[in-house]
């Protein structure tokens, strides 16, 4: 499937099931199942990807989406995964983070923690922020462009975002970055 169509496809997707309801958990759920199954399009052979509500072994966070090697499986009765086992780390959020520039930094600050977590004992797992929706471009100078504070917020972890919220444009070839950071094309 072209990369394009494939983003554009994921926006309506999580529109249609989002249905104008505001079940925070239930649309949050629904979100990551649809980036799982359009991730899984794109896995290498020796990988699969876990989740929602995953967990890194040892870790406490608990992790929307783990790219792990497809021969691992949780620790019976779990859904934690081995650290050696464990290839990326995906953060999604359907309509990005809210509030003001203190709340911007304090849920970054606690999302790149997560993810150092992780990559302190394993520095090649690869961590990546995603959101569905995001304001990245706001009418005024003066607003907050939650996408940009986002990035700043997770550097230096990689953030990306598919749909701009405000003006409802597809931001044009992130799908395709996203896909090829997890995999660079060989």
């Amino acid at each position: 499937m072209d990369f394009e169509i494939e983003q554009k496809k994921i926006v309506e997707l999580v529109d249609e099931y989002e249905g104008g309801r505001t079940w925070g958990k239930f649309t949050g759920d629904v979100c990551c199942r649809i980036i799982k199954r359009h991730v899984e399009n794109h896995l290498p052979e020796q990988f699969r990807a876990v989740g929602p509500n995953v967990y890194v072994e040892n870790n406490p966070t608990e992790f929307d989406i783990l790219i792990v090697n497809k021969k691992d499986s949780p620790k019976e009765y779990t859904s934690m995964y081995p650290l050696d086992g464990i290839h990326c780390i995906i953060e999604i959020k359907k309509s990005g983070l809210f509030g003001g520039r203190k709340d911007l930094l304090r849920v970054t600050r606690k999302i790149r923690e997560g993810f150092l977590s992780v990559t302190k004992l394993k520095p090649e797992v690869k961590c990546a922020y995603l959101t569905v929706k995001e304001v990245a471009k706001p009418k005024n100078k003066s607003s907050i462009n939650y996408f940009e504070e986002t990035r700043n917020g997770l550097s230096p972890y990689e953030a990306f975002v598919l749909q701009e919220h405000r003006t409802k444009q597809i931001v044009k070839g992130e799908w395709k970055r996203f896909i090829n950071y997890l995999f660079p094309p060989k």
